[in-house]
């Protein structure tokens, strides 16, 4: 099991949560929790930018992998061993999708 540790630098770690709050703010459509992790759903329109920021993350972020599904809607499961799965749900989860207020399925 890789440790929890982000490995990058201050200023790239606040421009990446830039990036996916833009992400989340304007295509995440629906989200739920998952015993191993997370599941979000996007708009189709943003498949490029999320499968961007997951292969950034990859480089950094061993500990999780992530499966992408095109589609309407995009899905995107987010799974983790040990304590991983609380800090993806703490990190993508809880967000309210584009011009919702706060929704889970689940």
């Amino acid at each position: 099991m890789e440790p929890i540790v982000c490995t990058l630098a201050p200023r790239v770690l606040r421009q990446r949560g830039d990036d996916w709050g833009a992400v989340i703010a304007d295509g995440l459509v629906s989200w739920k929790p998952r015993p191993d992790g997370v599941t979000l759903w996007f708009r189709p329109a943003f498949e490029t930018r999320v499968r961007d920021l997951l292969a950034l993350e990859a480089e950094c972020c061993r500990w999780f992998s992530a499966t992408v599904t095109g589609g309407d809607p995009l899905t995107v499961d987010l799974v983790a061993e040990g304590t991983g799965p609380d800090v993806l749900r703490a990190m993508f989860g809880g967000h309210s999708p584009a011009g919702e207020t706060r929704h889970s399925t689940g």
